[in-house]
């Protein structure tokens, strides 16, 4: 089994309500995802913010999210500050405004 193909395997064991993840509606439609509120602290100009992160299979998306897109997760909008998406993975961390 090639590195590749182990981590699309160990998908399963990480998104996995058994385990880490959790049911969350992206745009609409249920996914099983790890959803962490403010769970990024950021100091920037003095002034702390609390960032939303999520990992999901990239599989999900029909186009992976994009630096400056909204999405809707969980009936609240948030824009997507970066995303990483490797092995079939999607990490996304939203923009966050609380000080």
């Amino acid at each position: 089994m090639s590195f590749k193909e182990q981590i699309q395997k160990d998908h399963s064991i990480f998104i996995n309500s058994n385990e880490m993840a959790e049911t969350v509606i992206i745009d609409g439609e249920e996914t099983e995802a790890i959803y962490n509120q403010n769970a990024v602290d950021d100091l920037q100009d003095g002034i702390y913010t609390k960032k939303d992160e999520l990992y999901v299979v990239s599989s999900f998306f029909d186009t992976i999210p994009v630096p400056g897109e909204r999405i809707k997760v969980n009936n609240n909008y948030l824009t997507v500050e970066t995303v990483e998406n490797f092995g079939g993975m999607c990490h996304i961390v939203f923009e966050g405004v609380d000080s």
